[in-house]
């Protein structure tokens, strides 16, 4: 019969970042089945961040007839009529 174990998963997930060793390494000192670690970590990153998250410095200020997104020393200028899904594609594919 298969023992379930609770885990407090914030906790466990701070200290393999602070241990230094590889994910498979403190999943074995901490007899914690690797892929479970591994699914459950990837689940809490995705909670934390979203995809738009990659992108740290971005604005967006309307002109006067089109959009101009700043990245760093990039400016892209979409005209105004952009379509929405268009503009969510673009920053889509930035991130």
């Amino acid at each position: 019969m298969t023992t379930y174990r609770k885990y407090n998963w914030p906790e466990l997930f701070a200290s393999f970042e602070l241990s230094g060793l590889s994910q498979a390494e403190f999943c074995k000192q901490h007899n914690v089945n690797p892929k479970y670690f591994s699914q459950k970590r990837l689940l809490s990153l995705g909670e934390k961040t979203s995809r738009f998250d990659k992108i740290n410095a971005l604005s967006v200020q309307p002109a006067a007839s089109n959009l101009t997104i700043h990245i760093g020393r990039c400016h892209i200028q979409c005209p105004h009529e952009m379509p929405l899904s268009d503009l969510a594609s673009l920053i889509d594919h930035l991130a």
